[in-house]
């Protein structure tokens, strides 16, 4: 059975305001985000048939994608 990395546990108010401010392009806010699913993200490139750094950087570009334009 495969451990799974915990994220930071933060409200779902603070990741509302940290989405919105990242919409309205504050970096820090996207950076935060981005920090926040890093685990999530070093779980899912390990499935991924590419090296790991690749890997690692089109699920942030996808994240990034998803953040920016997805109807929340």
């Amino acid at each position: 059975m495969e451990t799974q990395i915990p994220s930071p546990v933060i409200s779902e108010a603070e990741l509302a305001e940290w989405l919105k401010q990242a919409r309205q392009h504050d970096k820090d806010a996207l950076l935060r985000l981005i920090r926040y699913f890093e685990p999530d993200i070093q779980y899912m490139c390990r499935f991924m048939l590419m090296p790991k750094e690749d890997a690692e950087q089109s699920l942030r570009l996808e994240l990034i994608d998803l953040l920016k334009h997805a109807e929340v």
